[in-house]
């Protein structure tokens, strides 16, 4: 089984990371952000099973404060954050776009951890509101 996810290349503070992990395919997107024209390379990666563990303790370790990384295996939700991740169990996968699925809808479980997850990744992660994944 394989995990499906995206990792915004400016997001961490060592990209050589992404060299042991499979990118299919590489979006760059401009941002503007009052003035300033932000460009960001949003590459959707593949892991598997067996390695997504350790994937993310690496992402956790490496991502900058205000970022996150997720991925989703059609059942389940990871979101990963400076520090800290979550597990979200999933009742549906929203509809893939050229920069990933953003959509998704938590089981009842899933919702109490998307609570929590929301939380830390605005509170503590410092992650604009505004660029948080959708979850119901």
């Amino acid at each position: 089984m394989t995990w499906k996810g995206c990792i915004i290349e400016e997001s961490l503070t060592d990209s050589s990371l992404l060299f042991g992990i499979k990118v299919i395919r590489t979006v760059i997107e401009e941002n503007a952000e009052g003035k300033e024209t932000i460009v960001w390379n949003i590459h959707t990666v593949e892991v598997y099973n067996k390695e997504i563990d350790k994937v993310a303790e690496k992402l956790e370790r490496n991502l900058k404060l205000g970022w996150y990384a997720h991925f989703t295996d059609g059942h389940d939700l990871l979101i990963i954050f400076a520090n800290k991740s979550f597990t979200i169990g999933l009742e549906k996968v929203g509809e893939e776009k050229e920069t990933g699925i953003t959509n998704f809808k938590a089981n009842s479980k899933g919702k109490g951890v998307w609570k929590s997850a929301f939380e830390y990744g605005t509170e503590i992660a410092k992650v604009d509101p505004k660029y948080m994944l959708k979850v119901e």
